[in-house]
C-alpha cells in the first residue's frame, strides 16, 4: 500500500534535508532470500538522485521487514577475522597473495585465479563450508 500513496519521502535532521527516497513497488524475491517461490511483493527504497536501491520493505509471515541493501557493485572488505579463516583455509590451493575477498550483501565473495578454481572448488568446498557455519555467511567462489 505504502508506494500508491507516498512516493517520495524526505529524510530531514537537524532542520536540513539528509536524504531524498523515491519509493516504487514490484514482485521478486527480496535480497537475502534465494528460493524463487519467495517472491513477493517487495517496496524498493531508491536514492532519489541517482536511483540505487537502498533499502528493501517486505511482508514475511506476520512481520514487516525493512532490509538495507549495498549499492550494485560495491565490495566491501570482510572482517579480519573472516577473512584469516578464508585465507588459511586455502593457502593450501591457492597463494594467499592472489586470492581477492570481498562482501556483497552478507556474501563473501572469494575470488581466485582461473586456474586455481577448479581445486577451490573441488578441494577448498569443504572448508569453506565449515567457515559458513562458523560465521553465519554464504560464500561464492568467482575467477578473477
Amino acid at each position: 500500500m505504502i508506494p500508491s500513496i507516498i512516493d517520495t519521502v524526505i529524510y530531514m535532521k537537524d532542520g536540513e534535508v539528509k536524504k531524498v527516497y523515491s519509493l516504487s513497488m514490484t514482485v521478486k524475491v527480496p535480497a537475502g532470500m534465494r528460493e524463487e517461490d519467495l517472491s513477493r511483493p517487495v517496496v524498493v527504497v531508491k536514492d532519489f538522485l541517482t536511483g540505487e536501491p537502498e533499502y528493501e520493505v517486505y511482508v514475511f509471515g506476520e512481520e514487516t521487514f525493512v532490509v538495507p541493501l549495498r549499492r550494485a557493485g560495491e565490495g566491501r572488505a570482510p572482517s579480519k577475522k573472516v577473512y584469516s579463516a578464508v585465507i588459511s583455509a586455502l593457502k593450501r590451493y591457492v597463494p594467499p597473495q592472489e586470492i581477492r575477498i570481498e562482501e556483497e550483501n552478507g556474501v563473501v565473495v572469494v575470488k581466485v585465479p582461473e586456474e586455481y578454481l577448479g581445486v577451490v572448488v573441488s578441494r577448498g568446498a569443504s572448508k569453506l563450508e565449515r567457515l559458513r557455519r562458523r560465521f553465519s555467511l554464504d560464500f561464492r567462489i568467482e575467477p578473477i
